[in-house]
């Protein structure tokens, strides 16, 4: 096969391979720096919410003042984030409907057949990847603004207590 033409089912190539490897190897590395991420924004969420509530104690605010409004803000813009962000580090075992020796899931008993199986279950693979680490970023997209959201009002609650 040259280079112009397209690997078919039957007919693939060493190279085809790995790139199939190649696109893979790069989904999970989006896959894990999503994860990495949310477990920074986690931590930097928690943190505020510890560190706003202990300020908040120590300046013993009184309930009906507008620092209580906003630390209820903080409260429930941090459930809403953390939410999504639980969501993006939830398992998702579902799967490309071909069986793959690179995943966790369907793993079938014998070695694939040959470069064209090697590669189409790379492909699938990588595919499964894509779409886990699409669903992730959209996760911690839709947590940003709540977190925004709760970090500035527990800010700005903790300056008025």
């Amino acid at each position: 096969m040259n280079r112009n033409e397209t690997p078919t089912a039957d007919n693939a190539s060493a190279d085809d391979v790995a790139v199939a490897l190649a696109v893979m190897a790069t989904g999970q590395q989006y896959v894990q720096h999503a994860d990495t991420k949310v477990s920074i924004l986690i931590a930097l969420q928690a943190g505020a919410v510890v560190g706003l509530t202990a300020t908040r104690a120590a300046a013993g605010s009184h309930p009906a003042t507008i620092s209580t409004v906003l630390f209820g803000v903080l409260l429930a813009a941090s459930l809403v984030a953390g939410t999504h962000l639980l969501w993006a580090l939830r398992p998702r075992l579902t799967g490309d409907d071909v069986p793959s020796r690179f995943g966790i899931v369907r793993i079938p008993e014998h070695p694939p057949a040959g470069a064209a199986a090697q590669r189409d279950e790379a492909w699938a693979m990588a595919r499964i990847l894509a779409a886990l680490a699409e669903t992730k970023y959209r996760h911690i997209g839709r947590a940003m603004p709540w977190l925004a959201l709760g970090l500035v009002a527990g800010t700005a609650g903790a300056i008025l207590a």
